[in-house]
C-alpha cells in the first residue's frame, strides 16, 4: 500500500527533517514530531496543508503514545510511522555515566518501542513501521558504545514488533555514516579524530557520508514498496556521497 498519510518522529533535524521535505515533494500528508517546535513550525510553513507540527519528547512519560495518537486525530489515521529520531552521543565508556546511559536508552528505544507499540493499534493492515538503526548496532563502533547498544536492541524490537504485529511491514533502515546535526554538534575536530580512528579499525572504508535527502529519497521509496522489507543497509557511495571535513 501508499503511505499518504505518514507520521514522523524525529523531524527536527537529519534525516528526519529531510524526509517530511521528501514526503511532502510527493504530496503526503505528514505530521512532523520532535522537540523543537520552532524547527516543526518552518516545516509546516513551508508545506502548508501537507504538513503539521507536533511538539513531542521521546523521553516523557506518556508523550510517544500520545504523540501517535495526536497524529492519528490530525490526519484521521496513518499509514505508516518513520522512527528517526536519534541521540548519538560520543564519549568513551569510561566518561559514559548512568546519566549519559539513561538518556542515549530514553531517547533511542524505549520512546521509540512505545511510539511503535501505540502505532500498531491504529495502522491498517500492510502498514509500515520503519525504524532508523545504524550500521554500529551490528559492530558497536569506539566512542559510540551507547548509543550502539540502544540502537541494537531497536532491531531486536523491530524483529519482535513484527512477530506480535504481524498485520504490519516492519523495516529497520540500518545507516552508514551521515551528514547529519548530530555529528556537527560534536565539532570538527573531534569528528576528524573519530573518523580516522574509525578507518584504522575497519569500521568504515572512507571519509565519505551520505547526506540526509539523499537517505530521504530512499526511505520514501521504501515506504511505498509492494514488498515486505525487513532490512536495508545505506551505505555511501564512494563515488557520489561528501567528505568529512
Amino acid at each position: 500500500m501508499s503511505a499518504s498519510r505518514v507520521h514522523v518522529i524525529g523531524a527536527s533535524s537529519g534525516i528526519g527533517h529531510a524526509l517530511v521535505g521528501e514526503l511532502a515533494a510527493r504530496g503526503r500528508q505528514v505530521v512532523a514530531a520532535a522537540r523543537r517546535l520552532d524547527r516543526l513550525e518552518e516545516l509546516a510553513r513551508a508545506h502548508p496543508g501537507q504538513v503539521v507540527a507536533d511538539q513531542l519528547d521521546l523521553a516523557v512519560d506518556g508523550e510517544p503514545e500520545a504523540g501517535v495518537r495526536r497524529a492519528v486525530a490530525a490526519l484521521g489515521g496513518i499509514d505508516a510511522l518513520v522512527l528517526a529520531a536519534g541521540l548519538p552521543t560520543m564519549e568513551r565508556l569510561r566518561a559514559s555515566d548512568a546519566r549519559l546511559w539513561r538518556e542515549v536508552l530514553e531517547v533511542n528505544l524505549v520512546g521509540p518501542a512505545l511510539a511503535a507499540t501505540e502505532a500498531a493499534r491504529h495502522l491498517p493492515p500492510g502498514g509500515r513501521v520503519v525504524l532508523v538503526s545504524s550500521c554500529s548496532a551490528a559492530r558497536a563502533w569506539p566512542q559510540l558504545v551507547p548509543y550502539a547498544a540502544a540502537k541494537s536492541a531497536l532491531e531486536t524490537l523491530a524483529h519482535g514488533l513484527q512477530q506480535e504485529e504481524p498485520h504490519l511491514n516492519v523495516t529497520v533502515v540500518a545507516l552508514g555514516a551521515a551528514d547529519t546535526e548530530a555529528q556537527a554538534d560534536w565539532g570538527q575536530d573531534r569528528l576528524r579524530e573519530a573518523y580516522r580512528e574509525w578507518r584504522r579499525g575497519g569500521f568504515i572504508d572512507g571519509p565519505e557520508q551520505m547526506s540526509a535527502p539523499d537517505v530521504a529519497r530512499t526511505v520514501v521509496d521504501l515506504l511505498d514498496s509492494p514488498l515486505r522489507v525487513p532490512r536495508v543497509d545505506l551505505m555511501p557511495d564512494h563515488g557520489s556521497a561528501q567528505e568529512v571535513r
